[in-house]
């Protein structure tokens, strides 16, 4: 039997078998991959004496949005699965964060940093939407 969840204008299935969410099937989480895969490919870029610097932080900051949303689908409570959102806005505020930041550092092109911080807000706004 499969239970809909709504999340984010998504609906989620839930396998009885495994009691978890299809993280894959969510919209957001979709979203927040995407920004991922272009904040890798994006932090190619940055010089290399930041490859433990913001090229990390950048990095773990995106992939920490993705992995909280694929946690959350785990959980068997639905309080405890709306409880962690606030967990991925916080996620994702740290990006916005980090972005300004290379913005300010002058390490991408303003374009490039104001369509970055598009996403990560867009994808903060999908948690709550």
């Amino acid at each position: 039997m499969v239970y809909p969840y709504l999340f984010a204008n998504s609906v989620c299935s839930v396998d009885e078998e495994y009691d978890m969410q299809d993280f894959q099937t969510v919209d957001t989480w979709k979203r927040a991959h995407g920004l991922v895969l272009r904040i890798y490919q994006e932090t190619k870029s940055l010089p290399r004496d930041e490859t433990f610097g913001i090229t990390m932080q950048l990095r773990q900051s995106a992939t920490a949005i993705a992995s909280q949303i694929t946690g959350s689908c785990a959980k068997q409570e639905n309080k405890e699965f709306a409880g962690d959102f606030h967990k991925v806005a916080a996620h994702c505020t740290e990006l916005e964060y980090l972005i300004l930041l290379a913005k300010d550092l002058a390490l991408w092109p303003p374009a490039l940093s104001d369509e970055l911080m598009a996403s990560a807000i867009e994808v903060r706004k999908m948690i709550f939407n």
